[in-house]
């Protein structure tokens, strides 16, 4: 039964992404990508922080749903998906070929991995680092096999090494993850054996795609030295430990937050059980442990706490968990040991929790606007889709959930070459997180940096005069959003006069949710109406309830489950 109901999750999981909107940032990408497709230039005409190589997956993709005639995001949902099935297939092939135990190769193991890594990601599928995780499993069962000193054929290793090449391009700190393998395996079996074709793959896949990024985007390297150092000190994931310890480093407040516990709980559940498992599963539980810390560690160096910068820690860590219990349900174990594994079918449990209402509902009603991550998605989008897909749309927020995935739905075109105003939170860090208005500083105490910021806002304003101008409004008091509501965005560039200009061009339509709403002038313009009810009355309030309800009781569900499921003996 519990097998149905796994493959349940997984179709519900995987027809809910195709039917919603995407994530913002895989929003962001999307139509990024599909710029780039039509001739615009990164580090020019579109700014983004992370490497160019998820343009490069995108783009074949994007580009066949154009010639098939869908949505960028639907064929991406699904590619997503296909590149989970075939990770996790190849995984099993190699293990097979390692000889591990055939319960680890069986179908249900298949079928466990794939809902960990297409149920567990929630709202975070598709993203970046969802992607990387899909990509380098098989890499870690070569590693694996490697460490039994086993051999495979040379072109199915090289391709699994230029899959998980690719994931490891998508962020420069998951660099960390075929250092560590390689060190590993030569200590383990030698400096000669240590490299076999997956590393050479990987190194050889990583040169060529540094040396493309050198000769083909130049202006995003520039870019990146500019924007990368404010980049790094970008924070609008603010946790508890900050309230009343704000000089916490960043690093640290991320590495205590909440999203690191799974990974925490499963190399706590491996250390102390790790020498009763048997030789070959212990190589599983070393390479998934190993990938586990390497990875919680790239998501503390990028010191920002969001939850998908987790994501291939956890997906890992839950695989971890997986194996360990399944030995201890066998063959028992330590009170301590059993005690990590309780906590870590707990944590597995309220993960659970927190992500399958929403996956229920996205199901059952794709575009209902709890879902929606800008609360006042549902109302803006009719005014966004009666601009055309010529016509520009501006949004004044610091946060990406403003823009999209608002104008990629509504198939207009975006104005600025920043997908939002980050770097206003990274400019004046410690005044949003008061609760008061930011105080811009004076015109003549403004570094170059922002100075130049202020610059390609208001000259891309100027250069699109886009149909509709959407400025989020401000609200000191408001401390959710990433900080954004804390920027009286039109004050602020008005510092510009070109912007004083501008404005005078366009005239004020009325408040829709928390924006206010500017027409340019002369146009026909779609009027302000109420969107229509959706069929279930519920607020995102409501639903996070029903999140966290639901994740209490699974957790505490979960750790006598975890107690005597570890506790059982085969008879």
């Amino acid at each position: 039964m519990i097998w149905i109901l796994l493959l349940a999750l997984i179709a519900t999981a995987i027809v809910g992404h195709l039917l919603a909107y995407p994530s913002p940032d895989v929003a962001w990408n999307l139509y990024a990508t599909g710029a780039l497709l039509d001739g615009a230039r990164l580090g020019v005409d579109l700014f983004e922080n992370t490497p160019p190589m998820i343009f490069a997956i995108k783009a074949p993709v994007v580009a066949a749903a154009r010639a098939a005639g869908t949505t960028g995001w639907s064929a991406w949902a699904v590619v997503t998906a296909l590149a989970a099935g075939l990770s996790v297939l190849l995984v099993r092939h190699v293990l097979i070929r390692t000889g591990v135990a055939e319960r680890l190769t069986g179908w249900r193991a298949v079928v466990v991995a794939a809902a960990v890594l297409l149920v567990v990601a929630g709202q975070d599928y598709g993203q970046r680092d969802h992607l990387t995780a899909i990509l380098v499993l098989p890499y870690l069962a070569l590693a694996i096999m490697r460490l039994h000193g086993g051999k495979f054929r040379s072109a199915l290793a090289v391709g699994c090494g230029a899959l998980a090449a690719v994931g490891i391009g998508i962020k420069p700190h998951f660099a960390l993850l075929p250092a560590v393998l390689i060190a590993l395996q030569a200590k383990r079996v030698g400096i000669r054996q240590a490299l076999p074709p997956e590393h050479i793959a990987v190194g050889s896949v990583g040169v060529a795609y540094v040396l493309a990024v050198w000769v083909a985007a130049p202006e995003y390297l520039d870019y990146a030295a500019t924007y990368g150092p404010l980049y790094q000190s970008f924070r609008t994931n603010f946790g508890l430990l900050d309230a009343w310890w704000p000089t916490l480093p960043a690093w640290l407040s991320v590495a205590l937050g909440a999203h690191a516990v799974p990974a925490y709980v499963a190399l706590g559940a491996f250390a102390a059980m790790g020498r009763e498992l048997s030789s070959r599963e212990r190589s599983v539980a070393e390479v998934l442990a190993l990938a586990t810390g390497v990875l919680l560690l790239a998501a503390i160096l990028q010191a920002k706490g969001w939850r998908y910068h987790f994501l291939p820690a956890t997906l890992f860590g839950v695989l971890l968990l997986a194996l360990l219990v399944s030995h201890a349900r066998r063959h028992g174990t330590g009170r301590l040991a059993r005690a990590y594994l309780a906590g870590g079918v707990a944590t597995v449990t309220a993960l659970a929790g927190a992500v399958l209402p929403a996956t229920a509902l996205r199901a059952v009603f794709p575009r209902h606007p709890v879902l929606d991550v800008d609360s006042s998605f549902s109302a803006l989008l009719p005014l966004v889709q009666s601009v055309g897909p010529s016509g520009h749309v501006a949004v004044l927020s610091s946060n990406i959930a403003s823009p999209f995935p608002l104008v990629l739905a509504g198939g207009a075109r975006w104005t600025f070459r920043h997908p939002n105003f980050w770097p206003l939170v990274a400019l004046y860090p410690d005044q949003v997180r008061a609760p008061t208005l930011v105080i811009p500083r004076p015109a003549d105490r403004r570094g170059p940096l922002e100075l130049r910021f202020i610059r390609e806002v208001v000259s891309d304003l100027v250069r699109a005069r886009p149909e509709l101008l959407l400025v989020l409004r401000p609200d000191p008091l408001d401390r959710r959003f990433g900080g954004a509501r804390h920027f009286d965005y039109l004050a602020y560039f008005s510092a510009d006069p070109a912007l004083s200009t501008l404005m005078g061009d366009y005239a004020a339509a009325g408040v829709v949710g928390s924006y206010d709403v500017f027409w340019r002038r002369g146009g026909n313009h779609a009027p302000i109406a109420e969107p229509p009810r959706p069929p279930v009355s519920i607020d995102r309030a409501g639903l996070r309830e029903i999140g966290e309800g639901l994740s209490a009781l699974l957790l505490v569900a979960g750790l006598g489950v975890g107690w005597w499921a570890t506790a059982r003996r085969e008879t």
